[in-house]
């Protein structure tokens, strides 16, 4: 019949379809180069594992060097191949390093502002202060750490297919090794260097900073305020007390992290590898010092605070270490009420050391620590707004001090 042919065509295409397809459909082929650090668990051959360098892969037999000594083992007898060489994004483990990072800083910062000695609606253990804070920076931390780790690689170990892999004698593109290191140990030496690293770089680069500064001026309006008698002891009575239930010392100041948070914001141009120039702006609180009298029975509080302008150079140290110096403006104010205050601007200069991470891509990480020198400014008189018109005299503070912090910038 002639219907006979097509079927058994037909028969012939069901059966080559229903067949399984063993081999592999566009595999990814995984190359190994010469010299490349690999780790070969073969536990019926050689017992165990091996780390060593990779020397030749010929009839299917792998040939590596460990310690000075040379193996050959066949492709059969290994049952996991891993080679070192392959690039993973580190924005987990930015996040899980800033998130503890953030989170013991900020937390002991708060433990430290929360001692269970002051009295207010608010206040809080120190442990409790702790956990508060330890949330908090783990949050910014770990949004800051991936941030920067998904700018960043790390070079690993990866398993590669023993059956799918091709093998080119010449070292890896893109990696070199210590001359001081013998090509037949069996420590792997392997380091990355980018092939185009100075293109990598990139010259212009803004960042904004956050941290503390020392205790300034602090010394010198506590004994501003001893001198004009602003030093007696005020007592504190209790909602249910006839009498008083503790006393409060004057002068006494908050400084540091107490008073506030200072910030920088940078921008600097790179003029060469080793030389940049930028400007920076920046805000310091840093303090406030509070007197009382009892015979007006009145407490005044100052609080003083430092902006700055500075035009800065820069030398490289490193791609990552820069040390800045630039002269300075700083306007120092003194603000006694709302309605007495005075600001004098000082010129003096400005030192800064900062290290970025990591220092080649868009978004980095920066640790800042600057002396800023600021020469004596005199303040006053200041009329003190009590029940009876009380005067402040004049004084000098050196408003100098040092600030540490740390912040996130970009490169362009």
């Amino acid at each position: 019949m002639k219907v006979i042919l097509p079927i058994k065509i037909l028969t012939v295409f069901i059966f080559l379809i229903s067949e399984p397809y063993t081999e592999p459909i566009n595999a990814q082929t995984d190359s190994l180069y010469y010299l490349d650090s690999i780790k070969v668990n073969a536990p019926a051959f050689i017992g165990g594992e091996l780390t060593g360098r990779l020397l030749l892969i010929r009839n299917d037999t792998l040939q590596l060097s460990y310690y000075g000594k040379r193996f050959a083992i066949p492709f059969d007898k290994i049952r996991t191949l891993e080679v070192w060489g392959f690039k993973k994004s580190n924005t987990w483990q930015g996040a899980l390093y800033g998130g503890l990072a953030g989170g013991l800083t900020l937390g002991i910062i708060s433990a430290a502002q929360n001692s269970g000695n002051e009295k207010g609606w608010f206040t809080f253990s120190p442990s409790t202060a702790f956990a508060i804070g330890f949330v908090s920076g783990g949050l910014i931390g770990s949004l800051t750490g991936m941030l920067i780790g998904s700018q960043t690689e790390s070079i690993n170990f990866r398993k590669v297919k023993i059956n799918n892999i091709r093998y080119l004698h010449k070292p890896r593109p893109g990696f070199y090794y210590l001359q001081t290191d013998s090509l037949l140990s069996g420590k792997h030496k392997l380091r990355f260097f980018p092939r185009n690293k100075k293109e990598e770089l990139k010259n212009f680069h803004l960042d904004l900073t956050f941290g503390g500064v020392s205790s300034g001026a602090s010394k010198d309006f506590e004994t501003a305020m001893n001198t004009q008698n602003w030093n007696d002891t005020k007592p504190v009575y209790g909602l249910f007390t006839a009498g008083p239930t503790n006393y409060e010392y004057f002068p006494k100041s908050e400084k540091g992290l107490s008073a506030g948070i200072a910030w920088t914001l940078k921008g600097t141009y790179d003029l060469n590898k080793k030389y940049q120039a930028g400007i920076i702006f920046g805000n310091a609180p840093t303090g406030n010092t509070s007197g009382y009298k009892k015979d007006i029975k009145y407490e005044v509080k100052m609080e003083y605070s430092s902006f700055l302008i500075s035009p800065l150079f820069g030398v490289k140290i490193t791609d990552a270490v820069t040390f800045a110096v630039g002269p300075a403006i700083y306007f120092n104010k003194v603000k006694v009420s709302a309605t007495s205050s005075g600001t004098k601007s000082k010129f003096g200069a400005l030192f800064q050391f900062n290290v970025i991470y990591p220092e080649t891509t868009t978004f980095y990480a920066k640790l800042d620590a600057q002396f800023r020198l600021i020469p004596k400014s005199e303040f006053g008189p200041f009329d003190i707004p009590a029940r009876e018109i009380s005067r402040f005299e004049k004084f000098e503070a050196d408003f100098s001090h040092f600030f540490l912090g740390i912040g996130l910038g970009i490169s362009f």
